[in-house]
């Protein structure tokens, strides 16, 4: 009776080492392609630093250089162009496109908006401009 534990004993190791089993097969594991690729690995050996694998990323000044210009907007309200009770909404917006360039403006819309004035307790409607350009 001690020679069959023996026996079992065998061939549970032969199972656990991937040797064949009982019935004739070997563990999926030691067949699979990976097990059986060869691989000969070297690391290369410099005398001076390696050249960088990943590259720096360009600073953002240089890149909106190289790229064209962004559309952008800007949105200028008649209330906020009001001085010393004088009403400077053209010359702000002349200025405005003045600055940005007239081949630079894409366009010019004229909006209408509502805002609450604390002085009168009121909600007054206004108007403004917003302007689409490239800069």
């Amino acid at each position: 009776m001690p020679d069959m534990r023996r026996e079992n004993h065998d061939s549970e190791q032969t199972a656990r080492s991937g040797a064949d089993t009982p019935t004739g097969r070997r563990r999926a594991s030691r067949q699979s392609a990976a097990a059986k690729v060869e691989m000969h690995l070297k690391v290369p050996v410099r005398d001076k630093p390696g050249e960088s694998l990943v590259k720096k990323a360009v600073p953002q000044v240089v890149a909106a250089r190289a790229a064209d210009k962004r559309i952008r907007i800007r949105t200028i309200r008649h209330a906020a162009c009001i001085e010393a009770g004088h009403d400077k909404f053209d010359e702000k917006v002349t200025e405005f496109l003045n600055d940005v360039g007239e081949a630079n403006v894409i366009s010019v819309h004229v909006i209408n908006y509502e805002h609450f004035d604390v002085g009168l307790q009121k909600i007054l409607v206004d108007f403004g401009a917003l302007v689409v350009y490239r800069g």
